[in-house]
């Protein structure tokens, strides 16, 4: 016959599985550290690619209209400085909101589908450059950030 002692039936002295509150807080405190030195980054991150994202869709939508002047046998002219204004008789998509165009040279787009090359630069909300360069003759299009 076994006696327990008061002490072993309140389980006094006996360990349990677990963890102390200072191994939890010691953890949480690491975990709180990571996060405020990621998070920034991970923002960042997320922005600018939603940025190049939307730069993307405005290329392809570009790409598109080249193709439409190709099947209507039609020619554009894009001066510098034209694209700030919205100009239906071009056709080309409008910027999205909030977004500047700083910059951009002159194109030429033929019925034939040649293109004389050129850039558009966009200036995004939070202050990031983007360029999209035209190829010349093929008017492929490659975006990058400045």
């Amino acid at each position: 016959m076994r006696i327990r002692t008061l002490a072993r039936s309140r389980g006094i002295g006996v360990s349990r599985p677990g963890f102390t509150l200072i191994e939890l807080l010691v953890v949480l405190s690491i975990a709180a550290t990571v996060g405020a030195l990621v998070g920034p980054n991970l923002w960042q991150s997320y922005q600018r690619a939603n940025e190049r994202l939307l730069v993307i869709n405005y290329a392809q939508d570009v790409t598109t209209i080249r193709r439409g002047l190709m099947q209507s046998k039609r020619s554009v002219f894009i001066g510098e400085d034209e694209l700030t204004m919205v100009n239906s008789s071009t056709g080309f998509p409008e910027i999205p909101t909030g977004w500047t165009i700083v910059a951009n040279t002159e194109i030429y787009f033929l019925p034939t589908g040649v293109t004389t090359g050129g850039h558009l630069v966009f200036e995004s909300p939070t202050g990031r450059a983007w360029r999209l360069r035209l190829g010349v003759l093929d008017g492929k299009i490659d975006v990058e950030l400045q």
